[in-house]
C-alpha cells in the first residue's frame, strides 16, 4: 500500500491500561502504551507495528521509548519504511479476517441482549405452589 493514508489512534477498551491502537485507513497496524512492571529506570512506553493475518509474522517491528511522543515517532518511522513493502492484499486479508470473526460475535451479542431483555423467567406463585403441594398430599392420603 503505496499511499499516503493519514494514521489515527483509538484508545484501547481496557480503563486500567494506557495503551493506543494506531489505524491506517480500518486496518489496525499497531499499537503504542505503557508497559506493566518495568523497573521505573527502563523505558515505559513500547510500540508495535504489524498486523496478523496480512504480513509475515517476522517483518513486524517493535521497540521501547521513554515518552509517549518518542514512541509515536518511532513507530512512524518504522511504517513508513514498512509500508511500501506491504501489498494491497495483505490489506484486504486483515478485513476479510476482521469481518470473519465480527459475524459470530455480532449473533453472540444479540443473544445475550434478547435474554436479558427478556427479563427474569416467570415463578410460580406462592398460592400455586401451596395449591399444588395440597393436591399431591391429598393424592398421597387417597392412595394410602
Amino acid at each position: 500500500m503505496t499511499d499516503d493514508t493519514a494514521l489515527t489512534r483509538r484508545r484501547a477498551d481496557n480503563p486500567h491500561e494506557e495503551t493506543w491502537h494506531i489505524y491506517s485507513s480500518d486496518v489496525r497496524i499497531g499499537a503504542i502504551g505503557v508497559r506493566a512492571g518495568v523497573p521505573v529506570h527502563a523505558d515505559p512506553w513500547a510500540w508495535s507495528v504489524g498486523f496478523y493475518p496480512g504480513m509475515e509474522p517476522g517483518a513486524r517491528r517493535r521497540g521501547m521509548a521513554a515518552t509517549f511522543e518518542a514512541a509515536r515517532e518511532a513507530f512512524e518511522a518504522a511504517w513508513s519504511e514498512l509500508r511500501l513493502t506491504i501489498p494491497d492484499a495483505a490489506f484486504a486479508e486483515w478485513r476479510q479476517d476482521r469481518d470473519w470473526r465480527a459475524e459470530p460475535a455480532s449473533v453472540n451479542r444479540r443473544a445475550i441482549q434478547l435474554r436479558c431483555s427478556a427479563g427474569p423467567k416467570p415463578r410460580a406463585s406462592a398460592a400455586l405452589a401451596q395449591s399444588l403441594l395440597d393436591h399431591f398430599q391429598t393424592f398421597s392420603e387417597s392412595a394410602i
